[in-house]
């Protein structure tokens, strides 16, 4: 394994409020590309930076390797962090900041230029290297922060929102790039994240935290069809809940009538109170004769069922649903 956290705690507060991660068990794969995955609050960032060496545990140990590293200051571990804010340097320009791990641990200065060379190439940031840090775009930046993590060529890159100060497009497209760099130099990467989406489409596996523990660890897959608990299924994705069973909106089915229903499906009586085109898809919502809100997804060039107003079933296939506990 590249890294585990061997029951750390590390908890903040006092008078009953208390914040931080409360017992973290977790095994990343070296290579890997782990999220963790939660709301605000929840311990994720606390997670990091006691992986990063800017945190020490109450509790427990963090192991990269086999070795406890633990005690080790930042600079001692073979890792490196891209903050939210990628904290570069404003006094210096693109290639002073990416080469300054390098220059504090006095390298030789051919080495530095050889390393530079290669991963400003591999970032595409050659030829932003004597603009000053100040004149970057949002994007810019952020490959400068990657370049200046990756130049030590570290065993594991640590990513703490680094997408969010990004707008729509191009946090699609940095994210198509950090998951081919990742690729490219075999690194173990580990994103804390907010963004469901970004961390499915980065990850290997995911772990979704809780008031500072982990609720589930798994696949993207795993997550999303089988979530261990309510809170899994409600934060990852979009579910509707009927007694003790999951369905997601793209495996219900919207009927104008009850005899439509696959048979020995359930079919429960609702009314359709809300329509949205999404361009690719139709967003409906529903409120079943419980009261229940419910949502479904169709094809954007599929016929609606009924109108907005409307008495509808609404019915799904025994293998979509999916059981979850209940919260404690």
């Amino acid at each position: 394994m590249s890294l585990r956290l061997d029951r750390v705690r590390k908890l903040f507060g006092s008078g009953g409020r208390v914040a931080g991660v409360r017992e973290i068990d977790l095994e990343i794969k070296e290579g890997e590309g782990f999220s963790l995955l939660g709301p605000s609050g929840c311990g994720k960032t606390t997670a990091l930076r006691l992986i990063g060496g800017f945190e020490t545990p109450d509790a427990g140990r963090v192991l990269h390797r086999g070795q406890d590293i633990t005690p080790l200051p930042p600079h001692r571990r073979d890792i490196r962090t891209v903050f939210q804010r990628y904290a570069l340097f404003p006094h210096l320009n693109v290639f002073e900041n990416v080469v300054f791990s390098l220059r504090a641990a006095r390298r030789p200065e051919a080495e530095i230029l050889l390393k530079a060379k290669r991963i400003t190439e591999l970032i595409e940031i050659s030829p932003l290297l004597d603009r000053p840090v100040s004149k970057l775009s949002g994007g810019e930046q952020q490959r400068v922060a990657l370049a200046r993590a990756l130049i030590s060529e570290p065993s594991i890159l640590l990513l703490d929102e680094p997408l969010s100060a990004l707008d729509l497009k191009l946090r699609e497209r940095m994210q198509t790039e950090l998951l081919a760099l990742r690729r490219k130099i075999g690194s173990t990467f580990v994103f804390v994240t907010h963004d469901q989406s970004e961390a499915m489409f980065l990850s290997d596996r995911i772990g979704i935290m809780r008031e500072g523990t982990l609720e589930q660890v798994g696949t993207p897959e795993e997550i999303y069809r089988r979530p261990a608990t309510r809170f899994v299924a409600a934060f990852v994705g979009t579910a509707n809940f009927y007694d003790d069973q999951m369905i997601r909106p793209e495996n219900t089915l919207v009927l104008p009538n009850r005899q439509l229903a696959p048979d020995g499906s359930p079919a429960i009586n609702a009314r359709l109170t809300e329509v949205a085109f999404l361009g690719h898809q139709r967003l409906l919502r529903l409120r079943d004769e419980r009261g229940q809100e419910w949502t479904s997804t169709a094809p954007a060039d599929q016929e609606l069922p009924a109108a907005i107003g409307s008495e509808v079933w609404i019915s799904w296939k025994a293998e979509a649903a999916w059981a979850v506990s209940s919260d404690s």
